[in-house]
């Protein structure tokens, strides 16, 4: 049953990749498969699912996926699933980086402290408290997300609002 299952998901992986070269120039460049899905094939309404990442000249474009459902039965695709970042054209916009990777995990770094907290967590309907590190960036209001990589200037999110939590 193990064989016959890798077979068929094998099966059905090739017709998301059909799928995906016959929807988009170059997918083979553009999209690598993230992770195969599917839950218990006993259930009628389970379907074999496969994500696939958008990259642009080697890199990952943000949150940019595709996921693909195929029916495990008839190995047809049933639903597609996108965002609107898979279609956007970023073959013009420059990829080189004025800052080198070190020097962004230098500015990350130094703005990065780690503080020890005690953090709440749920399991089975009882509380638990954990020791935990929970980074901080005490400069900032929130959390840094990213650094530019051609200015270096950090993204900063604003994470005053969940401290309450």
């Amino acid at each position: 049953a193990e064989k016959s299952l890798e077979k068929d998901c094998l099966t059905a992986c090739k017709q998301s990749i059909l799928f995906l070269q016959s929807q988009y120039e170059n997918a083979f460049d553009n999209f690598r498969l993230l992770k195969e899905e599917y839950q218990d094939l006993e259930d009628e309404d389970s379907h074999f699912r496969f994500t696939f990442q958008r990259f642009e000249r080697g890199i990952r474009v943000g949150n940019a996926t595709i996921t693909i459902e195929v029916d495990p039965e008839a190995f047809i695709i049933t639903e597609v699933n996108t965002d609107s970042e898979v279609l956007v054209d970023l073959s013009k916009i420059t990829n080189v980086c004025t800052i080198p990777l070190r020097d962004a995990i230098e500015i990350y770094g130094n703005a990065l402290e780690m503080e020890l907290t005690w953090s709440k967590e749920f399991e089975e309907e009882k509380v638990i408290y954990k020791l935990n590190y929970l980074s901080s960036f005490p400069e900032t209001v929130g959390h840094m997300r990213a650094i530019d990589a051609t200015t270096g200037k950090p993204w900063i999110i604003d994470t005053s609002y969940m401290e309450e939590f």
